[in-house]
């Protein structure tokens, strides 16, 4: 069975519960804000207007982050390389069917293109900027190999609207009916690196990791720095099938000068 199909059959053993509920989430939502919004009408039409007496729509979830990959580049390629960000910053609206999610996936995200991504002014957000930065230098280093890239996320679901931080909501939804998934993505996919940009999301990493250990990787280069910025962690994520799998934890780069600060430690273990 091909990569993608696995995913796709991974995501679908959730997916029912998944949407209905998140359904009924938002049905709850709209009955709740009755008093100051026509539930009559499409509740992503009212939060394209940016309802200023709703600062709550942000409560409503996007669709989740769903992968799919070029199968003879990634099946072909010698080293596979996934890096983590928090959650989408804006995403699909939520019900978007599972297969179109995925070919979505696909045309946001261009493992090899320099412009990586296209989507609500990502080029300039510190997160992509951090990507490239991470693959320049393994590029540079592993020059005479094949290197796959993927994109993910520590939670797979965030909101619609452009907002970051995952609500309460949208985080017992996943954890709820989206479970899981991380794990089963890494065990079909089994890369070789792991980078996280995701900051004190350690709640959210040990949800899916539960067995993970965090280990300070020695500070060559920020150790004369603030001692405020901790060095990077790198992780033993504590599953068989990853045994091989090296795995670091950083700021998220948008926290500039943690991120900055610890950088160079991160990629110099991750290239040993």
């Amino acid at each position: 069975m091909g990569i993608n199909q696995q995913l796709k059959e991974l995501y679908s053993s959730k997916w029912d519960k998944l949407i209905n509920n998140g359904n009924e989430q938002i049905k709850s939502f709209l009955i709740s804000k009755a008093e100051i919004i026509d539930i009559d009408k499409d509740i992503y039409q009212i939060i394209g207007l940016q309802c200023q007496k709703c600062k709550d729509f942000r409560k409503i979830p996007a669709n989740p982050l769903l992968l799919k990959v070029n199968e003879e580049e990634y099946e072909n390629s010698d080293l596979k390389v996934m890096i983590f960000g928090q959650e989408t910053y804006g995403w699909h609206r939520f019900g978007t069917k599972l297969s179109e999610e995925m070919d979505k996936y696909m045309n946001f995200f261009n493992y090899k293109s320099e412009n990586i991504a296209a989507y609500k002014g990502s080029q300039k957000s510190s997160f992509w900027k951090a990507f490239k930065w991470f693959r320049k230098n393994i590029n540079k280093h592993f020059d005479d190999k094949n290197i796959y890239y993927l994109w993910n996320n520590i939670s797979k679901i965030g909101s619609y609207m452009n907002e970051t931080g995952v609500p309460k909501n949208i985080r017992e939804l996943e954890r709820n009916f989206f479970n899981h998934i991380i794990v089963e993505e890494l065990k079909i996919l089994k890369p070789d690196i792991v980078i996280f940009f995701i900051g004190n999301r350690d709640d959210d990493l040990k949800f899916n990791f539960p067995n993970a250990i965090f280990e300070n990787i020695p500070m060559n280069n920020t150790k004369k720095m603030k001692r405020k910025y901790k060095n990077s962690v790198k992780i033993n994520l504590n599953i068989d099938f990853l045994d091989n799998t090296k795995a670091v934890k950083l700021y998220h780069p948008s926290y500039c000068g943690g991120y900055h600060y610890i950088k160079q430690d991160a990629i110099e273990y991750i290239l040993q």
